[in-house]
């Protein structure tokens, strides 16, 4: 069957325009294939009248977020981003120490830095995304104050200092070492103490400044007590000598000075309205406690004169 070609009408004009007129079946076909990808959602009608692909209808794609921070005191270290269903991806720090997990959606996440060798502070971060960015999350190398005490044996050893709000303890091992780790660049002090003992020295101050901190060592010096009764009760009783100190005897007139080192020491008891016998006792120690170091408390007494004005009254 033979078609006839597109008539073509020649609109007179100014500009001479050309308008090419299609048949009515072409144009009702447009019509009927612009309203099947519109019901399919593949083409929608701007606000302007105008048509515009929809994207198949899939939602916009989920906003993301970055977790960020530092880790100083090391350098390659190692941070790995988890949450309740594990290990979601591993990060190495840069030349900066700097870190980033981009991509993050909101949740709760956790992050751990790790080197062979090496101690972090704080502990590992628990950290929320909600709607933001999370910069920030740093962390520190930490390092380690250890040593060791000689002459006996389970010490406690105490770390105090540089912003620690609770001290630390620890207790010497059978080989009388002790180490604290993780701990942070700072000045510190390291004091021993056990029943029964002096230290020497009594404390030593540690500073930590990049990097562990190792022999810090004390000596164990056993030492002793002076004990005996001064015969009344609240009596203060004063100690003089290789070391000085005060008590006041119990309701007994018990009294006791402990942690004594060997040495000369003595012990004087005073109380207003009583006289002591002896007056004070020298007392050495050598390596035995002084027990029975005792006084007799008599009350003072006094005598009353005048003149009755004639003889024989």
């Amino acid at each position: 069957m033979r078609r006839n070609p597109p008539r073509m009408i020649h609109a007179a004009g100014t500009m001479g325009a050309a308008v090419s007129l299609a048949g009515e079946a072409f144009r009702q076909g447009m019509r009927r294939f612009a309203a099947a990808l519109f019901w399919t959602g593949l083409l929608t009608l701007s606000a302007c009248g105008g048509a515009s692909d929809a994207g198949n209808g899939a939602p916009p794609p989920a906003t993301s977020h970055n977790i960020s921070g530092n880790v100083s005191g090391a350098s390659s270290v190692t941070v790995r981003l988890s949450n309740s269903s594990g290990t979601i991806a591993t990060k190495t720090t840069d030349s900066h120490g700097d870190y980033t997990f981009p991509g993050l959606a909101n949740g709760t996440y956790t992050v751990t830095p790790s080197k062979a060798g090496y101690g972090f502070a704080p502990p590992p971060r628990d950290i929320t995304v909600n709607g933001a960015d999370v910069t920030a999350q740093d962390f520190a190398v930490t390092y380690s104050i250890s040593g060791d005490v000689s002459g006996a044996d389970a010490v406690t050893v105490t770390l105090s200092g540089a912003g620690l709000t609770t001290p630390k303890t620890t207790t010497t091992d059978s080989n009388g070492n002790f180490k604290f780790p993780g701990v942070a660049n700072g000045s510190y002090a390291v004091t021993p103490s056990k029943d029964g003992c002096a230290f020497s020295p009594a404390s030593r101050p540690v500073l930590v400044s990049l990097g562990n901190v190792t022999g810090e060592h004390f000596d164990a010096i056993p030492t002793y007590s002076i004990s005996g009764n001064a015969g009344a009760a609240s009596v203060t009783v004063t100690l003089s000598g290789a070391a000085s100190a005060t008590t006041t005897t119990d309701s007994s007139g018990n009294y006791s000075f402990p942690g004594l080192a060997n040495g000369g020491y003595t012990v004087t008891p005073s109380r207003a309205g009583y006289v002591f016998t002896p007056p004070s006792l020298s007392v050495t120690v050598s390596g035995a406690n002084m027990t029975d170091r005792n006084f007799t408390a008599t009350p003072s007494t006094y005598s009353i004169s005048g003149n009755a004005g004639a003889a024989s009254v």
